[in-house]
């Protein structure tokens, strides 16, 4: 959560469990979700489980804003790395994808045609990791992205 915060990722929803009050690393994150503007939900232990669909779940989720940009400001630079991917439909192949883009540092992935959603939760899931550096996502002419966007490099939060 830290790191989201700290590489500019605006954070919408902070729920943490009720085993978390006390905690000075979750009230710091409680505090600056709030002064961000986000909102702070402590949950029990049973809807952290609901929430996160696992049945030992971590103590704390956080729900960020979606980063975009316009597909035609994405300019790769001499040497950079881009992995283009065409009608990628299972989201935890994507998912997979997106991790070993990473891993051999990759500066992005370019979506084309009818791609599953890059922040479905299946798709984040399968990043393996509960914060990792994510490379950028370059949906070109997706339906759920209107006029081609680009995910912006950042962090996949996995819950």
């Amino acid at each position: 959560m830290i790191d989201a915060f700290d590489a500019g990722w605006t954070i919408r929803t902070l729920l943490y469990a009720k085993a978390g009050r006390g905690n000075e690393a979750v009230e710091r994150l409680a505090a600056r979700t709030v002064a961000s503007g986000g909102l702070v939900l402590i949950v029990s232990e049973k809807v952290m489980s609901a929430v996160t669909k696992r049945d030992n779940p971590q103590m704390v989720v956080g729900v960020f804003e979606q980063k975009t940009v316009k597909l035609d400001t994405v300019k790769p630079a001499e040497g950079e790395v881009w992995v283009a991917l065409d009608r990628v439909r299972d989201p935890g192949n994507l998912g997979t994808v997106l991790r070993t883009v990473d891993a051999v540092g990759a500066k992005g992935v370019i979506l084309v045609g009818d791609c599953t959603d890059p922040f479905s939760f299946e798709t984040v899931r399968a990043t393996m990791a509960p914060y990792s550096p994510c490379p950028s996502c370059a949906p070109a002419k997706r339906r759920f992205s209107p006029g081609g966007k680009v995910l912006p490099a950042g962090l996949w939060a996995r819950i």
